[in-house]
């Protein structure tokens, strides 16, 4: 399919190899999303935890922005950019991303062919870039509480989706306030 976004990637410390899984990843979201506005993205190859293949965020959020589709509510700036039709960061990135150099089982090839035993490199990508691209919410535990927001008040666009088994919002206070137990209950009930 043709691209209907831009990705502006800067690099730091791929290999070649790496850097190609990496640009076949970011090929493919061109693909499946559009966007005005060019999705500027700093790539880091670097030492990681023990068990870290990689992650990625967005940089910054907005809310009530012009073209903002519902008010009260925080976006990733890449989404944002794209609703406000223009760079509503333009001094920043809007998404910083960082893998593994020192995982020992990598497969950098595009083909879907993993060996067993290896974790694909381009699919980590695929899955982390969403995260920076908005398919990420604020939900968290702690004790006995869950809340969201961040203690701002307001939910990301991605937790107004989220729902339990019952279909009820999970950003529904007058069943679970935020922060409460009842909330944590939702969070860690598996429902």
């Amino acid at each position: 399919a043709p691209a209907s976004a831009t990705f502006i990637i800067s690099y730091s410390g791929f290999s070649a190899e790496a850097q190609a899984a990496f640009q076949a990843a970011v090929d493919i979201w061109a693909t499946q999303i559009s966007s005005p506005v060019p999705i500027r993205v700093s790539a880091s190859w670097q030492a990681l935890g023990p068990g870290v293949l990689g992650s990625a965020g967005a940089n910054n959020f907005f809310r009530d922005f012009a073209g903002a589709p519902r008010g009260g509510t925080w976006y990733p700036v890449a989404l944002a950019n794209k609703l406000a039709g223009k760079d509503l960061d333009p001094a920043n990135v809007d998404i910083v991303a960082r893998f593994s150099s020192v995982f020992p089982n990598w497969y950098f090839g595009t083909d879907g062919n993993t060996p067993p035993g290896d974790y694909d490199l381009m699919s980590v990508v695929l899955h982390e870039l969403g995260h920076g691209l908005g398919f990420a919410g604020s939900a968290g535990y702690s004790g006995s509480q869950g809340s969201w927001g961040f203690g701002s008040g307001f939910p990301f666009a991605y937790d107004r989706f989220v729902e339990n088994g019952s279909a009820q919002a999970i950003l529904n206070t007058a069943l679970f306030p935020n922060p409460s137990v009842a909330l944590g209950d939702q969070l860690t009930s598996g429902n």
